[in-house]
C-alpha cells in the first residue's frame, strides 16, 4: 500500500531527512516529505533504514567510564549547572563492570538461570542501595525494550494486513488476467474465422472477376454481331429501297409507254380519217417534223394567222392539248429563283402577282429553294441525299417536299448512336452527303459520316449558320452542285 514520506520516517522512528536522502540516492532525486511512495519502494526503505538502524544501535559507543561513587565526575560538574547526560547519570549508579548499553533484555522464553542455593539459617543482609537501582535500570530498559518490541510487533500486523491486502489484489488481477486470457483466446478465434471468411470471400470474388470478365468477353462479341447484323440489315434497307425506286421508275415509264401508245393508236386513227394536222402538212410537201414546226412559227409569228390557226384547231382532243399546256406552261411569282426553276425545267413562265399561286413556292422560301435544289440534284445526276442531324420539324418538312420528287432524302438523327461500320455503310449508300454546322449538330457526331465519305470521295456538303432550316439547306446543296458542274469538264 502506497505511504506519504513522512509517516514512513515517523514509522521507523527516524528523521524525515535520512527517509528522504535515502530515497533520493536510490533513484528518486527530486523526493519531498509530502510525496506519494510505492508500496515495493516502501518495503524496501523499511528493510534498508530499519536494518541500519538496528546496527547504528548495537554500534552506539559505550559512555564513558565516571567514577565511583556519588562525588564523582558528576559531583564535580554540578557547579557548572544542571548539564549531564542520562547516561553518565546511569554510569555513575550502576555497579562496575555493567554497561548501560548493555543491559540484558528480559524475554519471557528465555530460561531463568539458577540462582545459588540460599540457606535457610542464612539470613540475607540489606540490600544495597546499588543494587536496587541497577535492578530498576534493568527492569525500565526491559520495558522499553517490550514496548519497542510490541510496537514492531503491530507494524509487522500493519504490513501483515497490508501484504494479505496486496495478496488479494493480486490473485484478484490473476484471475482478471485469466479472463483477459480467455477473452484473448476468444478474439484470436474469432480473428481465425474472420480470416477463413475472408479467404472465401476473396475467392468468391475472384470467381465473380473471372466470370465478369467472361460475360464482358460474351458482350462485345455479341455487339459486334449486332453491328455486322445492322450493317447487313441497312444494306438490305439500301437494297429494298433501290429495288422500290428502280420499280417505281419502271412503273412510271410503263405507264409513259401506255399513254404514249394509246396516243399513238388516237394519232393514227385520226390520220386514217384524214382529219389530223401532221397529215393536212404532209398534203402540202411538209414531211419532215422540222419543217413542220417552221411552218406552224411562221403562222403563229402574224397575229391574224395565229387567230385563224387556233379557230382551225377547234376540232382538237382537248384532254391532250390540256396536257401538253400543263406540262410546258409554270405560273411563277416574280422572284428571280421561281423563275429560274421554270427556265431549267423547259416551261414557259406565266407571271401571277399573289406568291401563293406560284406553281414553284406557293409563298414559302423552303419550297423555292427545294424544287431549286431538286433541278440541280437532276441536273448533276444526284439522287440521294444524306442529311446527319437536324430538329424533327425540319426532318418532317423534308419529308413532305421531297414527296414524289425524283430526290431520295436520307435523314439521320443526331441522337441515333452510330458506329464508324454503320457511317461507312450509309455514306456508300448516298451520292452527297448533308452536315449541319456545329452551332446545330455536335461535330463528334458528324465526324464518322465525313471521314468515311472523305475515303470514298463523296461529295459533303456543309450548311452554315446557328439554326437547322429547309431553306439554308437547300441553299447550301444547290451552290455546292451548281459549282461542281460548273467546274467539271463537259
Amino acid at each position: 500500500m502506497k505511504t506519504k514520506a513522512y509517516k514512513l520516517a515517523a514509522e521507523l522512528g527516524l528523521h524525515e531527512q535520512s527517509v528522504l536522502e535515502w530515497l533520493r540516492a536510490n533513484g528518486y532525486p527530486n523526493a519531498r516529505r509530502a510525496d506519494t511512495i510505492r508500496a515495493d519502494v516502501a518495503q524496501a526503505a523499511r528493510r534498508a533504514l530499519g536494518r541500519g538502524r538496528e546496527r547504528d544501535r548495537r554500534q552506539r559507543p559505550r559512555a564513558a567510564p565516571v567514577a565511583r561513587g556519588r562525588g564523582g565526575a558528576a559531583a564535580e560538574r554540578a557547579d557548572e549547572g544542571f548539564k549531564v547526560s542520562f547516561a553518565e547519570l546511569l554510569e555513575a549508579h550502576l555497579p562496575s563492570g555493567v554497561d548501560a548499553g548493555e543491559a540484558p533484555v528480559p524475554d519471557d522464553n528465555a530460561t531463568v538461570p539458577e540462582l545459588p542455593a540460599v540457606h535457610l539459617d542464612a539470613r540475607p543482609g540489606p540490600p544495597r542501595a546499588d543494587d536496587v537501582d541497577h535492578l530498576q535500570l534493568r527492569l525500565a530498559h526491559a520495558e522499553s525494550e517490550r514496548d519497542q518490541a510490541r510496537r514492531d510487533l503491530a507494524s509487522l500486523r500493519v504490513h501483515g494486513e497490508k501484504q494479505a491486502q496486496e495478496l488479494v489484489q493480486l490473485r484478484e488481477a490473476l484471475a482478471e488476467a485469466k479472463r483477459n486470457l480467455a477473452a484473448i483466446e476468444a478474439l484470436r478465434a474469432d480473428v481465425e474465422r474472420l480470416h477463413l471468411d475472408r479467404t472465401r470471400l476473396r475467392q468468391q470474388l475472384e470467381a465473380a472477376v473471372d466470370e465478369r470478365a467472361t460475360l464482358e468477353q460474351t458482350c462485345t462479341e455479341l455487339t459486334e454481331a449486332l453491328d455486322d447484323a445492322r450493317q447487313a440489315a441497312e444494306a438490305a434497307e439500301t437494297a429494298t429501297q433501290q429495288r422500290q425506286s428502280v420499280k417505281t421508275d419502271l412503273d412510271a415509264a410503263m405507264q409513259r409507254e401506255m399513254a404514249w401508245r394509246a396516243r399513238a393508236l388516237e394519232l393514227e386513227r385520226a390520220s386514217q380519217d384524214g382529219a389530223n394536222l401532221a397529215g393536212l402538212l404532209e398534203a402540202h410537201g411538209l414531211r419532215d417534223l422540222d419543217d413542220q414546226v417552221r411552218a406552224l412559227r411562221a403562222l403563229l409569228d402574224a397575229r391574224e394567222s395565229a387567230g385563224a390557226f387556233v379557230r382551225a384547231l377547234r376540232n382538237v382532243d382537248a384532254g391532250a392539248i390540256d396536257r401538253l399546256v400543263g406540262d410546258r406552261l409554270t405560273r411563277v411569282c416574280a422572284h428571280p429563283i421561281c423563275k429560274q426553276v421554270a427556265a431549267l425545267g423547259g416551261r414557259l413562265a406565266v407571271r401571277v402577282d399573289d406568291e401563293a399561286r406560284c406553281g414553284v413556292c406557293r409563298g414559302s422560301a423552303d419550297r423555292r429553294w427545294f424544287a431549286r435544289m431538286v433541278q440541280e440534284c437532276s441536273r448533276g445526276g444526284v439522287r440521294r441525299l444524306l442529311v446527319i442531324g437536324g430538329s424533327p420539324a425540319t426532318h418532317q418538312l423534308l419529308r413532305e417536299l421531297s414527296q414524289g420528287q425524283p430526290v431520295d432524302l436520307r435523314l439521320v438523327a443526331a441522337d441515333e448512336p452510330t458506329s464508324v461500320a454503320r457511317a461507312q455503310g450509309r455514306v456508300e449508300g448516298c451520292d452527297v452527303l448533308v452536315v449541319w454546322s456545329a452551332w446545330v449538330v455536335d461535330p463528334d457526331v458528324t465526324a464518322p459520316y465525313t471521314q468515311a465519305a472523305d475515303a470514298q470521295t463523296r461529295p459533303v456538303v456543309s450548311v452554315l449558320g446557328r439554326a437547322d432550316g429547309v431553306g439554308a439547306l437547300a441553299r447550301a446543296v444547290t451552290h455546292r452542285l451548281a459549282r461542281n458542274h460548273v467546274l467539271l469538264p463537259r
